[in-house]
């Protein structure tokens, strides 16, 4: 899936510098913490991972790119997408995982990390180390607080 994403990204960035149009590229990690004297099971991981992308099918649009970055990390490119539009999106994705991870009794959050693509030219590796920087702030914000976490402060929180 990595794959695919990079693959995408190729044409996709260069049609967003040629339109302008806006895009965001997010990232999202979900943290599984143990239950109490129990290990988190491979076969939980996996039901989380399905259950997150299920959520994430239902709320993107065709047009989106959506993959399974690897571990317990997605990647997205969301053409067409403004911050505002991103923003919501993120939040929804959260507070659609959270509620059904409370309903199943599984501690897991997910945490976003988003970047606006600038018009002029940039590689896609430094977008990711930019969001991989806002993945680490997301991080240590108190669980359960939703919303992304932007590269660029500016753009937002």
């Amino acid at each position: 899936n990595r794959w695919t994403f990079y693959e995408a990204a190729k044409y996709l960035l260069p049609y967003h510098q040629r339109n302008m149009t806006p895009m965001v590229v997010m990232f999202a990690e979900i943290e599984i913490a143990p239950r109490k004297g129990k290990r988190v099971t491979r076969v939980i991981n996996q039901y989380l991972l399905k259950q997150f992308a299920s959520i994430v099918d239902r709320r993107l649009r065709g047009a989106d790119i959506a993959v399974h970055y690897g571990g317990n990390e997605f990647a997205f490119l969301l053409v067409d997408t403004t911050t505002k539009d991103a923003e919501s999106i993120a939040f929804d994705i959260q507070q659609q995982f959270d509620t059904w991870a409370k309903q199943k009794d599984l501690s897991s959050y997910v945490h976003i990390g988003l970047s606006v693509v600038p018009n002029r030219p940039v590689a896609l590796d430094q977008i990711l180390m930019n969001i991989n920087s806002a993945l680490y702030r997301a991080r240590q914000y108190k669980k359960g607080v939703s919303g992304a976490v932007f590269a660029d402060p500016e753009q937002t929180r």
